[in-house]
């Protein structure tokens, strides 16, 4: 019972070797295309010598990406003085880029305010988002002191502050760019992959109705591409609007568990699997959907801002992997009751995808709230996770579509040994008596053509029945060729032939016999010692009008084959 050799664990093995092959030979030249040139990518890092007071308390001398504070809060003020290095004044173009977390930005030169953010929308209390801020500095810049004012506008913002860039600004944004090419490629690489594909599914639902699957994946790998164009901060390269990159983030992670649910619900609904589990499934798929409405609406209406339900949206996901990873695990354990041997891929790319995105929750909270960020900036690897988890997501349905085509093609398989003639490919006693209840059941008028096809005893007793079997396929293939458009030719068994007609066809019967009797002529002609009679009857269901047996035509087209045969002389070939 579907026993899987170990030449399909090979074929797994080389199937996912030349997935990696061509997904490396696609990101090496992108990777390599977007190295910056060091001669032509200036930056400094204006990273020491800072005062920094937060909350009232003043330290000295700060190295931002080694300083660290208290968690801070809604309200909580910020104030960073320092004066810009004369090292820095080479750099042409110059630019300051800083980076803010739910803050409301001021920065002065010399006690000027040259850049403001955020005042407008934190007084209508409004989320401000995080990202990079990008402000130009006077040409005479060097030696000028600079204050960088902030005011957090979201519990749980952040601890740290990243070193601050003095950039080129001819160059900071292939710079910037090549620093994170790898996410970049990526999450456009799950972007248009899952674009593509819920294009692809959209149209195929319409006609076809397994295609939710991919639509799944589809959509998974779409939310997975934006959270990582967003978290990543590689959004800014196509929109500055922080409105925009705060609603694409947190939508995408908070509706990352739907599909990933929904995709596992035939699983789920095996008729080996326990009640309970159905129980638990739409309870979690309950507890996604209301989540996700209850965040966007919240934000919408400016109840409470996204941030609020990150904690929720972590336990979600991580809720939602268990029970993923459950439910391959019985079905692994059940296969292996049943003797069934197969690579379970979802099952370790969940284990693999799920073991890394805990890991990396746990780095996350762990460094926001006790030991802070290397640097006091956070770079995230979950996309390298998710891609695991697209893998494996179609690698299992990519199984699972074999076996349901395996199976489809078997069943077709055997429906057509049991409607077809073995000898002359034609359809059998069985199928054209179907054919003709079908008509019969539907009220469709139709008519039979009963054939006979002379002299086979004839050629059996004297050439043999390998001839005879010769005969019987030269008169199958001419029947081919003149009614294989118009309607249902069967055997009956032994000599006896049938074609079935519809009604529109039936005024076309007289030329069609002609036709039959010019390619019977045109084969006598051939030197293989076959010559093709045939004796045939007519009849149509205007002629039994009131019987209400549904071989009734049949019988009176046979009928009449018989009394042609006699007519001709053909009544003992």
């Amino acid at each position: 019972m579907g026993k899987a050799s170990g030449t399909s664990l090979q074929q797994y093995i080389i199937r996912a070797l030349f997935m990696l092959l061509a997904l490396v030979f696609m990101v090496i030249p992108a990777y390599n295309s977007t190295k910056p040139d060091s001669a032509q990518s200036k930056s400094y890092a204006f990273d020491e010598g800072w005062t920094v007071t937060v909350r009232g308390q003043q330290d000295t001398d700060v190295t931002l990406s080694k300083y660290s504070f208290e968690i801070c809060n809604r309200g909580d003020e910020l104030e960073l003085v320092n004066v810009f290095p004369q090292e820095a004044a080479e750099i042409h173009n110059p630019l300051l880029n800083f980076y803010s977390v739910h803050s409301v930005v001021d920065i002065y030169i010399d006690d000027e305010n040259v850049y403001s953010f955020g005042h407008d929308r934190y007084d209508k209390g409004l989320i401000l988002g995080y990202g990079n801020h990008f402000v130009d500095l006077p040409k005479d810049f060097a030696g000028k002191k600079v204050t960088i004012k902030l005011l957090v506008t979201e519990n749980s913002a952040f601890g740290g502050i990243p070193a601050i860039m003095i950039e080129d600004g001819n160059s900071f944004a292939v710079r910037s760019l090549s620093e994170r090419r790898i996410n970049f490629i990526v999450s456009c690489f799950l972007m248009m992959f899952g674009l593509i594909l819920m294009l692809i599914s959209i149209i195929m639902l319409r006609f076809y109705g397994n295609f939710g699957q991919t639509y799944c994946i589809a959509m998974f790998s779409f939310l997975v591409g934006i959270w990582t164009l967003c978290n990543g901060d590689l959004i800014e390269f196509f929109s500055n609007d922080r409105l925009v990159k705060v609603y694409m983030e947190y939508m995408s992670l908070y509706m990352m568990p739907v599909p990933l649910i929904f995709y596992f619900r035939e699983k789920v609904y095996d008729k080996n699997n326990p009640f309970f589990m159905r129980i638990i499934y739409w309870s979690i798929a309950v507890v996604a959907l209301s989540f996700v409405s209850t965040a966007y609406v919240s934000q919408l209406f400016n109840i409470a801002h996204f941030p609020v339900f990150l904690p929720y949206a972590h336990m979600i996901f991580i809720f939602t992997m268990f029970f993923v990873l459950g439910i391959n695990l019985i079905d692994m354990i059940r296969k292996r009751r049943q003797k069934i041997r197969e690579v379970n891929s979802i099952m370790i790319g969940v284990a693999i995808a799920g073991s890394l995105i805990i890991l990396e929750l746990l780095r996350f909270n762990l460094s926001k709230f006790i030991t802070g960020f290397e640097g006091n900036s956070y770079n995230s690897t979950t996309c390298f996770a998710m891609l695991i988890m697209v893998i494996a997501l179609l690698v299992d349905y990519g199984q699972s579509i074999s076996g349901v085509f395996y199976k489809s093609v078997q069943q077709s398989i055997l429906e057509k040994m049991a409607y077809m003639d073995e000898l002359t490919g034609l359809a059998n006693r069985r199928k054209c008596e179907d054919v003709i209840e079908e008509y019969t059941e539907l009220n469709t008028p139709y008519s039979v053509i009963s054939f006979d096809l002379n002299f086979l005893k004839k050629i059996n007793d004297s050439q043999g029945h390998e001839m005879g079997d010769t005969m019987l396929k030269a008169f199958s293939d001419v029947l081919k060729k003149v009614f294989k458009e118009v309607g249902t030719i069967g055997r009956m068994g032994g000599d006896e032939f049938m074609v079935i007609l519809p009604d529109k066809n039936y005024a076309e019967t007289d030329k069609l016999m002609e036709q039959l009797k010019h390619e019977m002529d045109m084969n006598n002609l051939k030197k293989d010692g076959i010559y093709l009679s045939t004796s045939y009857g007519i009849a149509d269901t205007t002629e039994v009008d009131g019987d209400d047996d549904p071989h009734s035509v049949y019988r009176l087209a046979d009928a009449r084959m018989y009394v042609n045969k006699r007519a001709t002389n053909h009544g003992r070939t």
